[in-house]
Order: C-alpha cells, then structure tokens, then sequence
C-alpha cells in the first residue's frame, strides 16, 4: 500500500510538472529531489508523434459511447464492471478523465486497444482511492494510442457516479499552399505549345535555258 502511494504522488508530480511546462514554458517544482526534470524535459521536446500508434477497432461494442466535455451519469454493482469507450485524435494534450463519486465507492481503470476490457488489476492506467478518482494521460505515456480507448468503473459497493471526460483536439493542419503563391521556380515545368502553320511544300521553280 505504501508503495502504491508513493507512485500515485510521483505521477502527480510529474502531472504537475509538465501541466506548468505547458502552460507557461518553465517548471514550477516543489519537489526538485523527487524528479529528473531533465528527463520530463526530453520527454516533451522529442516527443516523436509519427510513433504514437492508432487503434479505430472496436473491442468493447457493448461499452457505452462517451463525448468530449460531455458528464455521464452511471451506476455499478458491487463487484462488477460498467464500461465506456471515446475516440480521439489528439496527440500534443493531455486527457482528463474524470470520477465523480455521487454514492458508495467507485473506482476507475483505463485501457488501450490491448486492454478494452480494463480492470483493477489489468488495465494500461487506473486510480484507487475513497472518493472521487481523476486520471491525467498523456501523449508520452506508456501505452497511449489514439483511436478508441476504453473506461471500466469498478463498484467496491453498490455505487453511482459521473464520468466526464475531456481533452482538445490537436490543431488542424494548415491549409495547402495554392500553386499561385509558390515561387515560380517550385511551380513546376510548364510546357507551352507554338502553334505553328503546316509547312507549303516547296515546289521546284522552272526555268527556262535559252
């Protein structure tokens, strides 16, 4: 138990950490003997995002659809499981997820497309604790795809509760450059045709010896 908490306070503070990065450029510490933030730093600047992997194969079909920004209310069980799934293309931000207690104790599991039916005890991110639950994901994050990714709350007693779940899509790409706006010498060869009159024949000239 003990070793599970002091990973849930690392992850925190590393959360902590690249949120103030992201916000305002520089690190914000509290605790700069606890973290290598040179590595956090890395970690950012050569995030490689051609690398993340993309799963639109649904593995859960009878996991509940959930939206951007949208709570949804729900109930669990003891002992059991209720699942949700959202599709998203970001890779530059952060995704919330988050569990709101409204009676007895819930607790959520995330999973990628390795884990669409993600548990306590096997699932690709979770959070346990009394009260309400909040995970953070990240595009650097071990495990992360974009795609469809699966949410199971698990009831430790008959329970109810709201899921909201939020992140920002990444940028659209700029516009192409129209070809008018290119430097001649990037437009192209652009071949042009003469047109020119069919050739008269050359008729030999008579003359006349005297």
């Amino acid at each position: 138990e003990d070793v599970r908490r002091r990973i849930h306070e690392e992850r925190a503070y590393v959360t902590e950490l690249v949120e103030n990065f992201r916000e305002n450029g520089h690190f914000s510490s509290k605790q700069p003997d606890k973290s290598d933030e040179k590595t956090v730093v890395s970690s950012l600047i050569c995030l490689d995002t051609s690398q993340i992997k993309h799963s639109e194969k649904d593995r859960n079909p009878t996991a509940i659809w959930v939206q951007n920004g949208e709570p949804v209310a729900g109930l669990v069980e003891r002992g059991k499981y209720v699942y949700y799934k959202f599709k998203h293309f970001n890779t530059q931000n952060r995704i919330s997820v988050s569990l709101t207690k409204i009676k007895g104790d819930p607790d959520v599991a995330i999973g990628n497309n390795e884990h669409p039916f993600p548990t306590m005890q096997n699932s690709t991110w979770m959070q346990s604790a009394y009260g309400n639950d909040k995970i953070t994901i990240h595009p650097f994050d071990k495990g992360f795809v974009t795609g469809i990714l699966y949410v199971g709350i698990f009831g430790t007693i008959d329970s109810s509760f709201q899921l909201t779940v939020k992140w920002v899509e990444d940028p659209p790409p700029p516009p192409p450059t129209p070809k008018s706006a290119l430097p001649l010498s990037r437009r192209g060869r652009v071949s042009s045709f003469i047109a020119r009159s069919p050739r008269t024949p050359r008729t030999p000239s008579s003359s006349t010896k005297m």
